[in-house]
């Protein structure tokens, strides 16, 4: 047990937190697709990653005889799958886990052709256009300087080169905390004060096949940047961007709501850019 946890555990208990402990007990059937352990999870995205190519990449930016770079790598899991649609080259942009996807890679033919690249938020070692296609899924939300992120997409990006961008689920949405192994009921992380709702997740119990642990997964909580849908598309709005689709999901158009509506039904986004100029 980390000293985190026996740190929570010492705090005194509020009427907040029993309040939510009540409203999370409620829900603790809910089924919700959280990975169970990193070979499920890995599951999980090569099949989103063939069904994302299908829907979006191949339609918006088709990755054959082009340089393509995928911001968020993670461990890689979904680079088998792209690398079979013949990008001239692939870079995998990742924080954090660069060692990890060049382990997912050993076995590839293709290999040669990924260049895994350690990037910071705010700098990505790259040279200036050298780039087609940007690609990340579920990275935006956790971006620490997303405007000096899409900063650098622009800089790496050749003109007329597009970036397209899946991410969810944001800050202010149900489950946005990023903690459904543990926390269910949605909004649940808006309702309770951040000790509270540690304290509370820190008592659940993860799948015992999941190699993370408590730590892990409340670190990732701290990384979201809590942008509004709004505020996700201000920089694709400035000179040297044109924008070719936004959509929300589950609902479309949800994105375009009023406030508090946008940010609280708004679960992900698609955005689809293009560098102009």
């Amino acid at each position: 047990m980390s000293d985190r946890r026996i740190d929570d555990q010492s705090n005194d208990v509020s009427w907040v937190y029993l309040l939510g402990r009540v409203l999370n007990g409620l829900t603790s059937w809910l089924p919700l697709p959280a990975p169970q352990s990193l070979t499920n999870f890995k599951e999980m995205v090569s099949k989103r990653a063939v069904k994302v190519y299908a829907d979006v990449y191949r339609r918006y930016s088709p990755f054959d005889g082009r340089d393509v770079a995928e911001i968020g790598a993670g461990w890689g899991f979904a680079l088998d799958h792209y690398l079979s649609y013949g990008p001239r080259s692939y870079y995998a942009l990742d924080i954090a886990h660069n060692e990890a996807i060049a382990d997912t890679l050993r076995d590839n033919p293709m290999r040669d052709k990924v260049h895994v690249v350690r990037i910071t938020p705010d700098h990505f070692p790259l040279p200036d256009e050298c780039i087609d296609v940007i690609v990340s899924e579920n990275t935006f939300e956790h971006a620490a300087n997303y405007e000096a992120t899409i900063a650098e997409a622009s800089r790496i990006l050749r003109s007329s080169g597009r970036l397209v961008a899946l991410f969810a689920p944001l800050y202010f949405s149900p489950y946005g905390a990023h903690l459904w192994h543990t926390i269910k009921f949605p909004w649940l992380h808006l309702l309770l004060k951040r000790q509270d709702l540690r304290r509370l997740f820190y008592e659940g119990e993860l799948p015992a096949g999941l190699e993370f642990d408590h730590d892990y997964h409340w670190e990732q909580f701290l990384t979201l940047n809590r942008l509004h849908p709004r505020e996700f598309l201000l920089p694709f709005r400035r000179p040297g961007w044109r924008l070719v689709r936004v959509a929300s999901y589950p609902l479309p158009l949800m994105h375009t709501a009023p406030e508090p509506f946008s940010s609280l039904l708004t679960h992900g986004m698609i955005i689809v850019a293009e560098k102009v100029g």
